[in-house]
């Protein structure tokens, strides 16, 4: 069995210094107690989620770590240009000596809409 973090990159108190270093810091711990991976989520226009740039996130989150494996929950690739997610994901897999996992989706969930007629 592998047991691993999923990173939502919580930001209840608006302050995205502290949100992405206390994750860091959540990340390092959980590869200190043996954890197999962590997964870091995409969340766009949302005060609440810091983590617009999962790909980025993950190639800094290489750097503080050393066996645990990395992946993206996911990269929403409507919203990317696929030849620069290419190169990022080529980029992170270097940077993490060959520990990242490639998540992808089409987007997050929707939210309940109303139509309204003329």
């Amino acid at each position: 069995m592998r047991t691993g973090l999923f990173c939502t990159y919580e930001n209840p108190h608006h302050d995205y210094r502290s949100a992405y270093a206390e994750q860091t810091k959540l990340v390092q711990l959980v590869e200190t107690l043996g954890f197999d991976e962590a997964w870091v989520a995409e969340h766009h226009f949302n005060p609440n989620a810091s983590s617009p740039s999962c790909l980025a996130v993950l190639a800094f989150l290489a750097a503080k770590t050393t066996r645990l494996r990395l992946g993206s929950a996911a990269v929403l690739l409507p919203f990317r240009n696929p030849i620069q997610v290419a190169e990022d994901v080529a980029t992170v897999d270097i940077l993490s000596e060959g520990r990242f996992d490639f998540g992808i989706a089409k987007g997050g969930p929707s939210r309940s809409r109303t139509n309204i007629s003329a």
